[in-house]
């Protein structure tokens, strides 16, 4: 919703992205997909977790739903457990 893009698009800002990143980003907040399409547009690994850290942090993840979002967004990135477990624990 508004709010939440608002949220992404404040925290981008003191996020450590590449130009092209950033870019990414934006360009999905404003067009959303689901999580196969947006992770079908990421080029790498770094690029995944970095997808996967802004959503987070814009999400307050108290819904199923949004836990549902979260875990196939993350399972389309790749990310393994121990990646998720990682970022995470970077929010705490």
């Amino acid at each position: 919703d508004a709010e939440e893009r608002a949220n992404i698009l404040g925290r981008l800002k003191s996020a450590d992205l590449s130009g092209e990143e950033r870019e990414f980003i934006v360009h999905e907040l404003l067009s959303p997909q689901d999580p196969e399409a947006i992770a079908a547009a990421v080029t790498s690994p770094e690029l995944a977790r970095q997808v996967y850290l802004v959503s987070l942090m814009a999400i307050e993840v108290d819904t199923e739903a949004e836990k549902t979002y979260m875990e196939n967004l993350a399972d389309r990135l790749g990310l393994s457990d121990a990646d998720v477990a990682d970022i995470h624990a970077r929010l705490k």
